[in-house]
C-alpha cells in the first residue's frame, strides 16, 4: 500500500470530499449511491459489459474499495466524536492479515452484499429499520484494538463497546437472518441459555472472527434490548 503513515481517516478525508463533489456534478440521470450497486444495473442490449469502477475511480487508495466510502463518511461525520480515544486503522497497523490486499481478507461482505475492508461492517443490527455500523478501531495511546457498534436510536446514534484490548487483526462481516448451529451445538462446549446450540438471527447480525480461526456472532436480543455474543466456532 502506498499510503503515508497515519490513519486512513486522515489520508481519506480530502479524497472522500473530492469523490462526493464529483458525484454531485454528475448528470442527474446517473445512478445514485454506492457504485458497487451501480455496477450491477442491467447492461444495455449490446455485447458490451458494464465494468465495475475501480477504487481509484471512486477516489480511494488501496486497499479500500468503493463500498468503503460509506464507512469513512459515517465515521468522520458521526462515530468519531463518540470515541475520541480511538481512530480508524491505518497503514502502520497492517502487520498480519490486514496487509493481504486483494485477497479474501478484503472480500468480507455487508448488508448490501458489497465487498469491503475487513475492519468494519453495517446493517440494521437492532431491528429498527435504520442502518447501524460496527468498527474495529485502534486505541490512540497503546494501539490496542476494540470493537464498537454504533446503534441508531430515537435521538441519533449511541456507541456500544463489544470487545476491547485485543491485538489480533480480526474480521467483521454482516450475517443475514436464519438459524445457525453454534460452537455449543457442534460439541465444543456445553449448551447454556447464554450459549445455545442454535442461534436465531431475526434480521442481521455482526460476525466477528479470526481469519482461519474462532468466530462469534453478535445478535440482537429483543428481550434485553442489547447485542449478545454467541460463539460459533472454537
Amino acid at each position: 500500500m502506498h499510503a503515508r503513515s497515519g490513519s486512513i481517516a486522515l489520508t481519506i478525508a480530502t479524497l472522500l470530499a473530492a469523490s462526493c463533489a464529483r458525484e454531485r456534478s454528475a448528470s442527474s440521470g446517473g445512478a445514485k449511491g454506492d457504485t458497487t450497486s451501480r455496477a450491477t444495473r442491467s447492461a444495455p442490449a449490446s455485447s458490451s459489459l458494464v465494468v465495475p469502477p475501480t477504487p481509484a475511480q471512486c477516489g480511494l487508495p488501496q486497499p479500500l474499495q468503493c463500498a468503503d466510502r460509506a464507512y469513512l463518511a459515517f465515521f468522520q461525520q458521526t462515530a468519531a466524536p463518540l470515541v475520541p480515544a480511538y481512530r480508524l486503522p491505518g497503514a502502520e497497523d497492517f502487520k498480519d492479515y490486514w496487509k493481504s490486499f486483494g485477497s479474501f481478507i478484503y472480500k468480507t461482505r455487508d448488508d448490501t452484499d458489497s465487498t469491503k475492508a475487513p475492519y468494519w461492517t453495517k446493517g440494521d443490527f437492532n431491528n429498527d429499520g435504520i442502518p447501524d455500523f460496527a468498527y474495529i478501531l485502534i486505541r490512540r495511546n497503546d494501539r490496542s484494538k476494540a470493537l464498537f457498534a454504533f446503534l441508531s436510536g430515537g435521538d441519533g446514534y449511541s456507541v456500544v463497546s463489544l470487545a476491547e484490548g485485543f491485538n489480533e487483526e480480526m474480521g467483521l462481516a454482516t450475517q443475514h437472518g436464519g438459524s445457525f448451529t453454534t460452537a455449543a451445538g457442534k460439541g465444543y462446549s456445553q449448551a447454556t441459555p447464554e450459549q445455545p446450540a442454535v442461534v436465531h438471527v431475526d434480521k442481521l447480525g455482526i460476525a466477528f472472527f479470526m481469519f482461519e480461526g474462532a468466530g462469534s456472532l453478535f445478535v440482537w436480543d429483543a428481550r434485553t434490548q442489547r447485542l449478545v455474543r454467541v460463539w460459533m466456532s472454537d
